[in-house]
C-alpha cells in the first residue's frame, strides 16, 4: 500500500503539467482562432470609434460602459489567441496578429482612460487612431483569410 501512495504524487504532477502545456492546433484551427480574435477586437475598436464620434449625443455613463466593455472584450480575445501555440508555418503571422491585437488593446485602454476622465479634447485624435487601427486589423484579417486552406491540399 505504501508503494501505491508514493506513485500518486508523481502521477498527479504529470497530469497537471500535461494539462498546462499549450496545444498546437492545425493550421486551419489557428486561422479560425486568429480570424475570430481579429474580428472581436475589430468590433471593439469600431464600437469605441463610433461612440467617440457621437459622444455629444450619448450619456456619459453609456460612453464609459461602451469603452470599458470594448476594452474587456478585446483583452479576452487577445488573451485567448495568445494562449494558442501557432503551427510552425504561421509563427511569423502569429507574431504580427498578436502585436496588432496588443496595440489595439492598448489604444482601447487609452480611449477608456480619456472617457473616464471626460477628456473630450482627446476624442478626435483617438477617433483617428482607432480608424487606423481598425484598417490595420482589416488588412491583417484579409491576409489571414487568403492563406491556403489545409483541406485543399492533397
Amino acid at each position: 500500500m505504501r508503494r501505491d501512495a508514493r506513485g500518486v504524487p508523481v502521477v498527479l504532477v504529470a497530469i497537471i503539467l500535461s494539462a498546462c502545456a499549450p496545444g498546437t492546433p492545425d493550421e486551419d484551427s489557428w486561422r479560425v482562432d486568429a480570424l475570430r480574435s481579429i474580428g472581436d477586437v475589430s468590433s471593439s475598436v469600431s464600437s469605441v470609434q463610433l461612440a467617440l464620434q457621437h459622444h455629444d449625443r450619448l450619456f456619459g455613463p453609456y460612453l464609459q460602459t461602451v469603452a470599458v466593455q470594448a476594452e474587456d472584450a478585446a483583452g479576452t480575445a487577445s488573451t485567448k489567441l495568445s494562449a494558442v501555440q501557432p503551427p510552425e508555418p504561421y509563427q511569423g503571422r502569429s507574431d504580427t496578429v498578436t502585436s496588432a491585437l496588443d496595440d489595439a488593446e492598448s489604444l482601447l485602454t487609452d480611449a477608456r482612460i480619456a472617457v473616464v476622465r471626460r477628456d473630450s479634447a482627446a476624442y478626435a485624435d483617438l477617433v483617428r487612431r482607432l480608424k487606423r487601427t481598425g484598417d490595420r486589423l482589416s488588412r491583417i484579417e484579409d491576409r489571414i483569410r487568403a492563406l491556403p486552406d489545409d483541406r485543399s491540399r492533397p
